[in-house]
């Protein structure tokens, strides 16, 4: 099964995370999937369970429970920043949609 799936707004761009009894993959594995072309486009693996993911035509916010990474969609998703912070059990996040 899936725990979170995020669209890129009205885009064949979605967001997969796996959760579940039984997990299509691992709930510490974000794969980015084009729904048009039925394709992973890629896969970042974190060192503890996504929580939360968010995106915008830039950017992909991925929420763990004491961390967030930033990343940049336009260059092959380089990561802009990692931020620690408080505890975050339900991997909350902000964030516009337009920048």
């Amino acid at each position: 099964g899936l725990m979170l799936v995020e669209m890129l707004f009205c885009t064949s761009l979605v967001a997969l995370v796996g959760g579940g009894d039984q997990p299509a993959f691992s709930p510490r594995r974000l794969r980015l999937w084009d729904s048009s072309k039925r394709a992973s486009l890629c896969e970042l693996k974190f060192v503890t369970a996504v929580l939360a993911v968010k995106l915008n035509r830039k950017r992909v916010v991925v929420a763990l429970e004491l961390m967030l990474h930033v990343f940049d969609i336009t260059s092959s998703m380089k990561c802009l920043h990692t931020l620690n912070t408080v505890a975050n059990p339900k991997g909350i996040i902000a964030f516009s949609p337009n920048e």
